[in-house]
């Protein structure tokens, strides 16, 4: 190849390199669409968060929003005890009321059985899935049995 060949070469290289970049910048810049799909999809993601925020105060309104207005919260840990073979043998679960107003009293709903308080001497009262706990301005920690199956399976 000649100098002159080579030189022509290397101007078309930069010149297409130039030319690609232009045209991926202006593909940037021209399709706002791309940018508008982005945003709708984060803003799907907010709908979704607060309608499942929604559903689970409607389930259980009891335990919302105190009479103040400010979140009480409720944590829940679940152990399965299972077989080797994997299969469920028994299921317990832990509540956590968390009591940041140190009110007197929190209603609570609960399937559970065999409820024992494991965190104080905090007694409770219980109306089919309906529990109002004696707080003494405590956070209450209980544990009961379930015999609902597991979302999930191993």
């Amino acid at each position: 190849m000649s100098p002159d060949n080579k030189k022509r070469s290397n101007i078309l290289k930069k010149g297409g390199i130039l030319l690609l970049s232009g045209i991926v910048a202006t593909g940037i810049l021209l399709d706002p669409a791309g940018i508008y799909r982005r945003s709708d999809s984060s803003y799907a993601v907010n709908e979704v968060a607060s309608e499942t925020e929604e559903q689970v105060n409607k389930a259980f309104p009891k335990i919302s929003r105190s009479s103040s207005g400010n979140k009480l919260t409720k944590d829940e840990t679940v152990y399965v005890i299972m077989d080797s073979d994997g299969n469920e043998n028994e299921t317990v679960v832990s509540e956590w009321l968390k009591n940041p107003e140190e009110l007197d009293q929190i209603n609570d709903e609960t399937t559970l059985t065999g409820i024992e308080n494991t965190n104080g001497d905090e007694k409770f009262s219980q109306d089919g899935s309906d529990l109002v706990w004696d707080a003494k301005g405590n956070d209450i920690k209980y544990t009961g049995k379930t015999d609902e199956s597991m979302p999930v399976s191993m």
